[in-house]
């Protein structure tokens, strides 16, 4: 029982990171493309 629940436990850690990054991409790239308008001028 205990394995089991702690594959599932790792499964749920994976989907909620990869709904984070999905969550967080858009955040990311704004900033890196503020970051480069700053460098570019």
């Amino acid at each position: 029982m205990v394995k089991v629940t702690n594959v599932v436990q790792k499964s749920k850690q994976k989907v909620a990171s990869k709904l984070n990054l999905m969550v967080n991409k858009p955040r990311i790239m704004a900033s890196i493309t503020m970051e480069a308008g700053k460098y570019g001028n």
